[in-house]
């Protein structure tokens, strides 16, 4: 028992660490893509599945309840769910002319 609970706390703490990071970098991501126009990643979605991975993990049970509020934390989720979601329905965009 005091075995599980501490590798839960390892990797529960871990995971939360790397959806941090994570959300960081994709602020960084983000950033570019609206200065730079470059395209989105789908790597964009690792620090709020993470996040929402550590909250499941983490035994403190009233936080499992909360385990839907990193994805939605997450700025470059939404952003990227809005610009990934026509390619995911097969109609890629229109390509900006320059």
């Amino acid at each position: 028992m005091i075995l599980a609970n501490t590798m839960a706390w390892l990797i529960g703490s871990f995971l939360l660490g790397f959806a941090a990071f994570c959300q960081l970098c994709n602020l960084v991501i983000v950033y570019r893509r609206i200065t730079r126009s470059e395209r989105p990643s789908l790597i964009l979605v690792a620090g709020g599945l993470a996040g929402m991975a550590a909250f499941l993990l983490l035994p403190v049970a009233r936080l499992h309840r909360w385990f839907w509020l990193p994805p939605i934390a997450d700025l470059a989720v939404p952003y990227s769910a809005w610009f990934l979601l026509p390619w995911f329905l097969g109609q890629p965009r229109k390509k900006r002319r320059r």
